[in-house]
């Protein structure tokens, strides 16, 4: 290789070598010894740790750089001390660089050079990566100025004969420059950025597209070397190594993966118009039909990269994405796709993985159809539309969560788009499968037993770490299949509903379907059956908030909304009338039946009405001999007074006008003495909340009757031996009982047992319990 002429005998006598001989040579078998101990098994602790101090004393001296080159050159060193000899080298250049005057700059570079120049096969992959690293090292600091022939090197290396190793190091070099220039923080980047980034897209671009795109570009430092640019060289390199033997060939393997490697860091920032010139798409294409799944996976992440970006304009999108809309290249997705399926139950990684970014990949496509489908060909030969529809349904339905979701939201953007929504909507092949799709995975999957074997709770568990990664994954998937359903329902109204509310009540009427009946002595809260319904009700609820955008839509006729509410009512009804054992059954029915009443039903306060009488009047009794069962049965009441409290901040003018029926009643009940103090303070706040949130009475009148509400609680704290009692410690304690209290653990010495929980109480203690109960229920009254 030519390579650039420097003063040897001056300039590196200045980094320790006289005569071109590393000066006190007697070093060098001292590193030999350093390095034989650290690397030693045998070595004690201390002899390493002072070898490795030593070896790092050594990085500092002024001789280090020239024992690095002598010892690196050197091919009859063993591999590990040529490693340590390249980072004496390194650290030359990365820590002292702008310590040295331009010849010892110089000559450092030139011992780069040379090493690059010299290596083989031989040398072990390590060592060529990290003189790659040393050529680019001095790149980002000598690049273009001083070092202006830099591609030309290249390109020498490049054409080194029937040399493969040389092509892998140039390519190695070429990404790494890519990397630290376009992505990295170094300092050394940094302060040289814009004359290393244009000089960047100076030698990877051909000439040509450079000067189409940019006409009046300002001449800069002739930095680059030929007129073909890297882009171009690389791109017909890969086209050569995939028309061979790579299963069998290890040589033409390793390239095309390193060629695919630097593709992948160019395709972020390289200018569009020199991708479409290159032909580097097709090449990719080519990479994907490859024998061997390195080979694949390295085309994939290139092509991964090129559309992961958004700004394509018109031309580069017809030039760049349309290609991959005809009938072969979706062909070749769905093909690749089936292949990249595995078992939930023995995941093959390298699919699995491919699987993944395929997902991503197809998901930028289909978004590339919302985003430019202004411009989108109509030709069929052009754009196979229903082969893509296919192609994305299929991925969306892969049992793995994490592979469907890029493109459930693709879907979301499809849909939602004015003139793609309504297409896709004529299709039957497609809504259908999209709604029972979305409906089967709004299951609550974290809420599944662990020894669970179905495939999509295996996937989720494989590829989330925590409980709150997969809570947060999950309610990001809930959230893209339900505005699925919502839009669905949007543009099939009529047929979407009727198809989900038969299928809701089957499910309702159904809910054991398969399972054992139900036992309270048994019971779980995430049972199979509670699942169902749960996962079926947020259908529903989905369902509801496309009724109502749909609704709100100026071209909808009054007597179609009419029809909709009446179907709606009347199945609603039939759930009311429904009746379910299972208490948490019955809270998921009652926040739907609220919902109702809210939403696509809030102009039939009739149906509203029904609703709060089966929350006044259906009552779960407790059941303590069952724990589990009894406890959601607190759930139930707890949320049945939550979803009445709602009626009544959304509701509040509805219910003003029966506000007396309501009120006489809650008082009647509360007047016969069988509801607990918690129950009736909610059903006060419930009135209370009505006055306050109504908008036709005037303010006089609204202060007036919440006045009613205050006046008792204000009245009780004006009572005088309230006011004593509250007066002192001792007073309170005494109001409360507890001071009996203390005197009964005091007689029964109950600081010396040791299990309290064991001990059963006497008459006396239970008389006590219940008068503190009793005093602490009257205390509760005042707020």
């Amino acid at each position: 290789m030519a390579s650039q002429h420097v003063n040897g005998n001056s300039a590196m006598a200045g980094l320790g070598v006289a005569n071109g001989h590393a000066g006190d040579m007697s070093v060098l078998p001292k590193i030999h010894e350093a390095l034989e101990l650290i690397h030693n098994p045998r070595a004690s602790n201390q002899d390493r740790q002072e070898a490795q101090q030593f070896l790092e004393h050594v990085k500092n001296l002024d001789e280090a750089p020239s024992h690095g080159y002598t010892l690196a050159s050197d091919k009859t060193q063993s591999p590990v001390v040529r490693h340590y000899a390249l980072s004496l080298l390194e650290n030359a250049i990365k820590h002292r660089w702008n310590k040295y005057p331009e010849e010892h700059q110089a000559a450092l570079r030139q011992w780069v050079l040379e090493l690059a120049s010299s290596v083989s096969r031989e040398d072990p992959g390590y060592l060529r990566n990290k003189i790659a690293q040393l050529w680019v090292e001095v790149a980002k600091r000598a690049w273009v100025e001083p070092w202006m022939d830099m591609d030309a090197l290249l390109v020498q290396l490049w054409m080194v004969p029937d040399s493969a190793v040389h092509k892998e190091l140039v390519l190695l070099i070429l990404e790494t420059l890519s990397d630290e220039i376009f992505n990295s923080d170094d300092p050394a980047v940094t302060a040289r950025e814009g004359l290393l980034s244009r000089a960047s897209v100076e030698i990877f671009t051909p000439a040509a597209v450079l000067l189409e795109t940019f006409p009046n570009r300002e001449a800069g430092p002739e930095v680059r070397y030929g007129d073909e640019g890297w882009l171009g060289r690389i791109t017909q390199f890969l086209s050569q190594c995939l028309s061979g033997d790579l299963q069998n060939n290890d040589e033409l393997r390793t390239c095309a993966v390193r060629a695919f490697a630097v593709l992948f860091s160019l395709m972020p920032w390289v200018i569009p118009n020199a991708a479409t010139a290159t032909g580097c798409v097709p090449t990719m294409c080519q990479g994907l039909r490859a024998s061997h799944i390195a080979v694949q996976k390295g085309a994939l992440q290139a092509m991964h990269a090129l559309y992961s970006r958004t700004s394509l304009v018109d031309q580069e999108f017809l030039d760049l994405v349309v290609p991959l809309y005809n009938s072969q290249c979706v062909e070749l997705f769905g093909q690749l796709f089936q292949w990249s399926t595995v078992d939930a139950e023995d995941i093959d990684d390298d699919k699995y993985q491919f699987g993944k970014r395929l997902s991503e990949l197809v998901s930028f496509l289909g978004n590339y159809l919302d985003r430019r489908f202004a411009v989108l060909p109509k030709e069929p030969e052009r754009v196979d539309f229903q082969g893509f529809l296919r192609l994305l349904l299929m991925v969306a339905q892969s049992q793995s969560l994490i592979v469907s979701i890029p493109v459930l939201v693709t879907w979301t953007r499809l849909l939602g788009h004015k003139s793609l929504g309504q297409s896709i909507a004529e299709l039957p092949d497609f809504i259908g499968p999209l709604l029972e799709l979305c409906a089967s995975r709004l299951v609550r999957y974290e809420s599944l037993p662990e020894d669970t074997q179905d495939p999509t709770f295996l996937f989720l568990m494989e590829d989330t770490d925590t409980v709150p990664e997969r809570h947060a994954f999950l309610g990001n998937y809930r959230r893209y299949a339900s505005t699925i359903i919502e839009l669905i329902v949007q543009l099939k109204l009529a047929d979407a509903v009727s198809h989900v509310l038969r299928q809701t009540e089957n499910v309702l009427q159904n809910p054991y379907d398969g399972q054992t009946a139900f036992d309270p002595s048994k019971y779980e809260k995430n049972s199979p059956s509670v699942l169902r319904v749960d996962a079926q009700a947020t259908v529903i609820e989905a369902s509801l908030r496309g009724c109502l955008k749909w609704r709100g839509r100026t071209d909808v006729k009054p007597e179609d909304i009419g029809a909709l509410e009446d179907m709606l009512e009347d199945w609603a009804s039939r759930v009311l009338s429904m009746s379910f054992q299972d208490p948490i059954i019955r809270k998921r029915v009652l926040q739907l039946l609220v919902v109702f009443s809210t939403t696509a039903l809030d102009r039939k306060p009739r149906f509203m009405l029904k609703v709060l009488e089966h929350i006044l009047m259906t009552w779960p009794a407790p059941q303590p001999e069952y724990r589990q069962y009894n406890e959601a049965i607190k759930d139930l009441q707890t949320e049945s007074m939550l979803e009445l409290q709602r009626l009544a901040a959304k509701m509040p003018d509805h219910l003003l006008d029966v506000y007396d029926q309501i009120a006489a009643k809650v008082n009647d009940m509360i007047a016969s003495g069988t509801m607990d103090e918690k129950r009736q303070i909610t059903y006060q706040t419930f009135l209370f909340t009505i006055i306050h949130r109504c908008s036709r009475l005037d303010r006089d009148t609204k202060i007036q009757k919440l006045q009613e509400f205050v006046q008792p609680i204000k009245s009780q704290w004006r009572n005088e031996k309230l006011k004593s009692a509250l007066a002192s410690y001792s007073g309170f304690c005494e109001m409360m009982a507890l001071d009996k209290a203390q005197e009964y653990l005091a007689r029964r010495r109950v600081h010396e047992v040791a299990d309290w929980g064991s001990m059963a109480l006497d008459d006396e203690g239970k008389a006590l319990q219940a008068e503190m109960e009793e005093r602490q229920a009257a205390g509760h009254h005042i707020h």
